[in-house]
C-alpha cells in the first residue's frame, strides 16, 4: 500500500530474475531507500551506497496480474502467532503431514510423525466437512506473517492465506498434500 512509504512515485513494472538474492540485497541497507529505473536496470540507493539491478524485460513479464480465480467452502480468521505455536508442535517431528480439518465452528489441526499433536481452535464461521492435508511448504510460507490470518480452505485444494495489515496486504496461496492417484 502507498502508506508504507515516506514518499511513493510509480516506477510502472518491474520483474526481478532471483527474488531470494534480490532480498538479500535489499537487507543490505538501511530501512528507507531510493528506487529509480531506467531502462532495465533498478537503482537502488542509500545514504552514500547504491546498487544497480538487472531487470527481467517487460516483453517477458506476463498480463495476468491477478491471483487466479480459486473457489474454497470454508474461511475463517486465526492470528499468526497461533499459526507459529501449531507450527512448533508440528517441527517436533520430521517431515509430518498437517492436517487442517473443519467441523461445525471448530478448525482441528493435528499432524503426522512421532508426535502427534493435536490443536483445535474456535472458528465461528465453519460449517465443516473440509479436509486438506499440507506439507512444510506451508511452514515456509508463512513463516514472516504476524498480524491477524484469513484461511480460506477446500478439500484437497490449494490454500489461501492473506494477511491485510496498515501497510501491505499480503496472499499466499500453497499447494495441499494429496496422495491419492485420480
Amino acid at each position: 500500500k502507498k502508506a508504507a512509504f515516506p514518499e511513493y512515485e510509480s516506477i510502472g513494472n518491474i520483474g526481478i530474475n532471483d527474488i531470494p538474492v534480490f532480498i538479500k540485497v535489499l537487507e543490505r541497507f538501511d530501512e528507507n531507500i531510493n528506487l529509480t529505473k531506467e531502462g532495465n536496470l533498478l537503482t537502488i540507493k542509500a545514504g552514500s551506497k547504491t546498487v544497480d539491478v538487472e531487470l527481467v524485460a517487460e516483453n517477458f513479464l506476463g498480463t495476468d496480474s491477478g491471483e487466479p480465480k480459486l473457489e474454497f467452502t470454508e474461511t475463517f480468521q486465526i492470528t499468526a502467532g497461533t499459526l507459529k505455536d501449531v507450527f512448533g508442535d508440528v517441527l517436533m517431528s520430521t517431515d509430518a503431514i498437517m492436517t487442517f480439518e473443519t467441523t461445525d465452528k471448530k478448525l482441528k489441526i493435528s499432524n503426522t510423525g512421532k508426535y502427534k499433536f493435536k490443536n483445535q481452535f474456535d472458528c465461528p464461521t465453519l460449517v465443516g466437512g473440509t479436509t486438506v492435508n499440507m506439507g512444510a511448504p506451508l511452514i515456509e510460507a508463512t513463516k514472516n506473517l504476524d498480524s491477524n490470518l484469513e484461511i480460506s480452505l477446500k478439500t484437497d485444494y490449494p490454500m489461501k492465506i492473506q494477511e491485510t495489515t496498515e501497510t501491505s496486504v499480503i496472499t499466499l496461496i500453497i499447494a495441499p498434500r494429496v496422495d491419492k492417484e485420480d
